[in-house]
């Protein structure tokens, strides 16, 4: 048991932010539009999500939707225009340089690292892979952040509302 009375709960805008980013992955996201959705300025929401996740919104949304296309790329055979556009990344170049920002490899060449072909260098195959732990070990951690809720009520009765003795 290792919570104590100091202990720092999740914030519930940015569980929101990741809900309503989770719900709508493979649309074009904003954070104008978060900002008019939730009702809160766009600065402030930028610089809580990035205090409290490690990354920005725009970061997060695109590591995120790398993350989920790996298995695509790894166990069907479609094209990576095909992809791309079904990850939500307007075109490929644009989802090659993400990918390659994360990966630290090209899609092409990640789907011959899982096909296990030689034509890959050790150098390259271990950078794929310290690469495919830091995505994990980041979306564990946010995993960890959004079950870290505060159960008790956050709701403080003023003093001159308690019962007195």
């Amino acid at each position: 048991y290792n919570c104590c009375v100091y202990c720092m709960y999740s914030n519930k805008l940015i569980l929101d932010l990741l809900h309503y980013i989770d719900k709508n992955l493979y649309k074009q996201i904003t954070t104008q539009e978060l900002s008019d959705y939730f009702f809160y300025n766009k600065d402030y929401i930028m610089r809580l999500f990035k205090r409290e996740i490690g990354t920005t919104i725009i970061g997060y949304i695109l590591r995120k939707r790398v993350y989920l296309s790996l298995k695509n790329l790894e166990y069907t055979n479609n094209s990576i225009l095909y992809i791309s556009l079904q990850f939500g990344f307007s075109s490929q170049e644009y989802y090659s340089e993400t990918f390659r920002r994360f990966m630290s490899c090209s899609p092409s060449t990640f789907r011959k690292f899982t096909k296990h072909d030689y034509s890959i260098h050790e150098k390259q195959a271990n950078e794929i892979r310290n690469s495919l732990v830091h995505l994990n070990t980041f979306f564990l951690s946010v995993e960890k952040y959004s079950h870290n809720v505060n159960t008790h009520s956050q709701t403080k009765i003023l003093s001159i509302f308690q019962n007195k003795k």
